[in-house]
Formats: structure tokens, sequence, C-alpha cells
């Protein structure tokens, strides 16, 4: 019986026996008939790369029972029934029976090696991704998670809530109860969310902090699930959950904002004693989740094009030109527009910077020259018109944008 885990050794041992036992035969053929010999030879190496080749037993067996068939048959038809020929029929019969097995479970020993090497694989991988004491993913591939949940619901419309979490006084509990009993406390945190949260949501953990991303969840389901966590959190440890919420696409529309945006959501929450908060706006008279008030109605007017900042925290780097969309009308339109962007000549980098009720703006680096008349000639958009200004171009939609699935 062979081992699920072959070793280094192992690997080899086949292989020699097959080495070995083919040399073994095709020396007997040779001895019994040196006519036949040569036939012999080639189809015990034919049998030997075709059992190499085959997965299921029971097709090795019956391939080696047709071979040892059709080579009887090819010896009673030339020679005869003798005595020599029997002996040949014999031989050549063991020699085949002993390469077909040999070439089979040297196969097996490969591919069992071969399992082991990506389960390994997919052990390290995992360990990569996923934190090894808590099993929740690493901030770093959670945002990478993040902006594809962003791009999908982007596509399709959809809702996705961001919520960070962190246990009253954390850095505090070091000292009162120390810091291995603080480890066990994170366990206890994150059992709660394994058992309380959907196999579709991501949960992750960044420093002192535990978080989960809730794809298609509006405002009331991420305030279920909270309620729920900080209830159960609270039942099992004795401990209150603080917890902030950033919603998407009501607070903002890109990734790292929205991470952003939970986070002063739970410092709000940890200052104020608060279960569960929900992101705020700081203040009226600014842009803020890429929504524009009565103050500016071009996100645009007045921009510095080196470290202009949005009300999502995205700057027009220099070196960058700022298109400005308008007309857009549905969140779909993004990536419509990136899409048409992609196929113009010389657009090299190309970046979302805001979105607002019919205001969408890009940022790209591109040849500022010759960049107004690509847009203008090459941009797949129908009935537009382009008004070029410094380092700003404005792109009218006179007619709705056409998804293409």
């Amino acid at each position: 019986m062979m081992k699920n885990n072959p070793s280094s050794r192992g690997l080899l041992h086949y292989p020699a026996l097959l080495s070995i036992w083919l040399a073994l035969s095709i020396t007997a053929l040779f001895y019994t008939d040196d006519t036949t010999a040569m036939a012999g030879t080639l189809i015990l190496a034919t049998l030997s790369v075709v059992s190499l080749s085959v997965v299921a037993g029971v097709f090795v067996w019956g391939i080696s029972l047709i071979t040892i068939l059709v080579f009887g048959v090819m010896m009673y038809t030339l020679y005869g029934l003798h005595t020599s020929t029997i002996v040949t029929f014999i031989t050549f019969s063991t020699a085949a029976v002993g390469t077909s097995l040999l070439a089979w479970n040297t196969s097996r020993q490969f591919m069992s090696a071969n399992r082991q090497v990506e389960r390994d694989r997919l052990l390290i991988e995992e360990m990569r991704v996923n934190d090894e004491k808590t099993g929740l993913m690493r901030f770093h591939y959670a945002r990478r998670t993040l902006a594809n949940e962003v791009s999908r619901s982007l596509r399709y419309g959809k809702k996705i809530s961001v919520l960070l979490m962190k246990i009253d006084k954390w850095e505090e509990l070091a000292e009162k109860i120390g810091l291995e009993s603080r480890e066990n406390l994170l366990m206890d945190i994150c059992e709660v969310l394994f058992s309380n949260c959907r196999s579709v949501d991501t949960l992750f953990i960044n420093i002192d902090k535990v978080g989960a991303i809730l794809p298609e969840t509006g405002r009331e389901g991420a305030e279920v699930i909270s309620r729920r966590l900080a209830e159960q959190v609270k039942k099992k440890t004795k401990y209150a959950l603080h917890i902030g919420i950033a919603l998407f696409p009501d607070d903002s529309i890109i990734d790292d904002d929205l991470v952003s945006k939970a986070d002063i959501a739970l410092l709000e929450a940890i200052n104020n004693n608060r279960e569960i908060v929900y992101y705020q706006p700081e203040g009226s008279g600014q842009v803020e989740c890429g929504r524009e008030t009565a103050e500016s109605e071009n996100p645009l007017e007045g921009m510095e094009l080196t470290g202009y900042e949005t009300g999502n925290h995205r700057q027009i780097q220099e070196g960058e030109t700022a298109i400005q969309f308008q007309g857009a009308s549905k969140l779909g339109d993004i990536e419509s527009l990136q899409k048409a962007l992609e196929k113009v000549p010389d657009i090299r980098h190309i970046r979302l910077v805001d979105f607002s009720e019919e205001v969408i703006i890009f940022a790209v680096e591109a040849e500022e020259a010759t960049l107004a008349e690509h847009l203008l000639t090459r941009l797949d958009l129908p009935n537009i018109s382009i008004d070029a200004k410094d380092n700003k171009i404005t792109v009218k939609l006179d007619t709705p944008i056409l998804h293409k699935e």
C-alpha cells in the first residue's frame, strides 16, 4: 500500500525498480528468442509509457491482458506452437505484468507527491493571506477584496457595508488582564464573528481592530449584524464592543476611503462611549463622500493641480489631467467611462477621483497637448462635447451611456 505522503526516497523507489525490471525482462527475452526480442522490447516500452499515464488500476490490467493476447497471437501465427514459443510467451507475459504494475505504481507515487505539493502550496498561501492566530484575513489582502467588491457593486448597483470593531479600552486591558488573556479575548471575538457572519462576508484584522466587509448589505442589514455582534461579544466576553460603519455608495465609492470613514466612525464611537456609529460628514459647506454642496456647483472650479483634495481624499497629482464627465447619472457609468478612456490613445493611467450626482471625475496621465483631440475623435461615446481649459477637461454627455454586458 502506498503512503499518502511519499518521501523523496520513495519517489525514487518505484522508478528504480521499473528500470531494473525492464532491463531484466529485455535480457530474458533475448535469451529465449533473438528474433522476437526486439519486438517484445518495443512492446514493453510502449506498455510502460501507457501504464505511467493511466490513473485507474482496472485499465492497467486491461491493457496488460490485451497486450499479452496480441503478443501470443503474433507468436502463434509466426512460429506455431513449440516449446520455445511457449517459453517466450511466458517470459513476455511475466515481463508485461510486472512492467504494468511498476509503471502504474510509479505514476501513483508521483501523482501523490504532486497533490502533497499542491496542498502545501495552498496551506502556505492561506497562512500568507490569513492571520495564523485568529484566522482572519490580513488587512492588505482585505483591501484587495474590498476593491473587487466595489468594482462589482459599481457594475450591478449593489450596496456594501464596511465595519471596523474594537473592544472597549483595548489598550488598558494589557495591564489589567495581561497580554495572554487579551489575546484569548481576541480569539473569542473572532469566534463570535465566524459564528454570526455569512460565508460571503470577508473578516479581517488590522493591528488592534477587526473588520468585516459585507457585500450586498445596506444600512438596515449592517445595523442588524452590528447589533448582533455587539450583543454576542458582550455575552461571551463581558466587554463592550465599539463598531464604526461606512456604507457604499452612501459615504464613498472608493475602497480606501470606505475604510478610512469606517475608522473615523469607530473613533467617534470610542471617544463618545457609543456602541455603533455610522460615518457622518463633519459639517456642511464642503464636499463629502463625493456629494457637492451649493457652495460649488462644479467640483473642478478653483482646483489646484498639485495637492487638490476631493471629499474622498483622492488628489490630482502633478503630471495628471482631470477629466470631468457631466451627465453621468448611474454608478454603473463609472465602469463604462473607464473602459472608454482605456481605448483612447496615449492615456497611460486612469484612476477615479470623485463622484457626485451627474458628475464623475477621473485623473489620467497622458500627453496634454493631444488629449482633448483624442478624446473628441477616439472616445467611444455618442453625442459628446469637450471643453479644455488649462489642465482641466470637461466632457458633456448629451445622451445616457449604454452599458454593454
